[in-house]
């Protein structure tokens, strides 16, 4: 018998609710293998999941978690000889799941799980793909992002954003770079070369236009061609004015949203979803400008489109990921209290001890 532990949520609503449960995990089925947890990535869908706050989480018993990296320690290949396999056990791989993350032990069907590059750690891993996929997804399928083309990233010193900072280098385009606290400017400008002045410090929504201005000033830029929006509120309309004809503006999350307690503060919460950004789509003709939202969990249900993805991703011969905090499996609450205070740089990873 092999027992796992796993993070639940018996009821959304508080962080304060996770509890760590042991459970029996059967073999795995055919087309599938076992793996053996070491590391877990956080992500801000996981908040808003334990506060009852994203709407594909299930509403009770929800164990968090869309990314995890770990070691093959079972496969069931089936009447498929076992040489022919795309997995062995032993292997060190990593993968995505529609929630189910936060466990020691996972089955996963073979679709959902990569090889990653042989120097990168469990912990960079796992702070890998959830990112990726996204950061790509948005410039290159929806943002259509071209050489030259200037990109207006939020949170760019969190996992998407530095995986979108480095894309964009990739095809040797324009940056300007938004963080929410002034020392993780230092950061931006050390590790990707980038010029202070491409680098915003949001504090008030109302000083925005004229930092936008001076930044496409410096990189002798017309407007922005694409949004990395991870955060909506306040910061929306400025930067959907400066888009050129032909912008797009890639709405991926609703950070601003976010409370930092344990549990949602629904007068706050409410007030700001009262005053989310609203368009009128008619001008949107004459503008000619997009909106467009997109969801990872799309891409769970069209596997056939994640390979080809994955491919394009590892052959982009990426940098390991930074890793910005570990926490132990064990302080999972810990960890996304310290995760949704803003304050972190890179990815936040729960690592888990070898069995």
């Amino acid at each position: 018998m092999t027992l796992r532990k796993l993070w639940v949520v018996p009821k959304l609503g508080s962080i304060a609710s996770l509890e760590l449960r042991e459970e029996e995990i059967p073999l795995p089925e055919v087309g599938h293998v076992q793996i053996a947890t070491r590391a877990v990535g956080l992500n801000f869908a996981d908040v808003f999941a334990c506060k009852g706050l994203y709407a594909a989480a299930p509403k009770e018993n929800l164990t968090p978690g869309f990314e995890a990296s770990g070691v093959v320690t079972a496969i069931n290949s089936g009447e498929e000889k076992a040489e022919d396999y795309p997995f062995k056990v032993g292997d060190r791989v990593v993968f995505i799941t529609q929630f189910g993350g936060y466990a020691t032990r996972h089955n996963i069907a073979t679709g959902y799980v990569f090889t990653f590059p042989e120097e990168w750690s469990f912990a960079q891993a796992a702070a890998f793909p959830v990112q990726a996929f996204t950061a790509y997804y948005a410039l290159f399928e929806l943002g259509a992002l071209k050489k030259g083309q200037t990109v207006l990233v939020h949170s760019a010193a969190g996992g998407v954003g530095q995986l979108a900072l480095r894309m964009i280098n990739k095809v040797e385009g324009k940056v300007i770079a938004t963080v929410g606290n002034p020392t993780k400017v230092e950061f931006l400008v050390e590790t990707f070369k980038l010029d202070k002045e491409q680098i915003i410090v949001r504090k008030d929504a109302s000083e925005f236009p004229a930092q936008l201005d001076a930044a496409c000033a410096h990189l002798d830029s017309k407007g922005l061609n694409i949004v990395m929006d991870s955060l909506m509120g306040g910061f929306f309309s400025p930067a959907y004015k400066k888009m050129v004809p032909m912008g797009r503006h890639i709405v991926f999350g609703s950070a601003s949203l976010t409370t930092t307690g344990d549990s949602p503060s629904w007068l706050s919460l409410g007030w700001r979803f009262y005053n989310r950004p609203r368009l009128d789509i008619l001008p949107m003709i004459n503008y000619n400008k997009a909106v467009m939202g997109f969801n990872l969990v799309y891409l769970f249900d069209n596997m056939d489109i994640m390979k080809p993805i994955w491919d394009i991703l590892i052959g982009m011969s990426l940098p390991p990921p930074h890793v910005g905090e570990e926490f132990d499996f064990s302080e999972a609450a810990e960890a996304l209290r310290r995760f949704q205070t803003g304050l972190t740089v890179g990815k936040v990873i729960l690592i888990v001890k070898e069995e």
